[in-house]
């Protein structure tokens, strides 16, 4: 007797919503607003649903401003259990570069977390980018800098 099966995984069609985790990179997106280039309220997820329809207007937003990689993993299960978005978007390491005592490796570490959490749950989807927003006084520069471009790296070689 065979316990393997050659029954196909049932496949469960992907809501519609999309959900937002990390930090104000998230928690501020909720504008698309044309004047709001170079601010904190640029909404990149308000134009990703006003340009492709592929989203309704409604938003499962987890997204706290100030958070770094480490805070939001305490967020994962109200993503994972969330009945509104099944495809989730993660903009990280922004905050993680400015977070005394924060290294490139607890970064990786976090996000592999979240990663590992979206694969192990059946229908949700993850999607990973990178982005340090930072110009003028708050621009990154030498070690900071080599991380996020190192860390920017990382995710692309990750997914590619």
């Amino acid at each position: 007797m065979s316990l393997l099966t050659d029954q196909a995984p049932l496949r469960r069609k992907i809501r519609r919503g999309l959900g937002l985790l990390g930090n104000s990179f998230s928690a501020n997106c909720h504008t698309i607003d044309p004047k709001a280039f170079a601010t904190e309220a640029y909404g990149y997820a308000g134009a990703i649903a006003a340009k492709t329809g592929l989203f309704p207007s409604y938003l499962d937003n987890q997204g706290k401003v100030g958070d770094h990689s480490g805070f939001f993993l305490a967020r994962l299960p109200a993503c994972l259990a969330s009945a509104t978005a099944d495809l989730w978007m993660l903009l990280s390491r922004t905050n993680d570069s400015t977070t005394p005592g924060m290294t490139l490796a607890d970064s990786k570490a976090n996000v592999m977390k979240a990663i590992t959490a979206f694969q192990n749950t059946p229908g949700k989807y993850l999607i990973v980018g990178t982005g340090t927003p930072r110009f003028g006084a708050k621009a990154l520069t030498d070690a900071a800098l080599a991380e996020a471009i190192a860390y920017r790296d990382w995710v692309l070689s990750y997914v590619s």
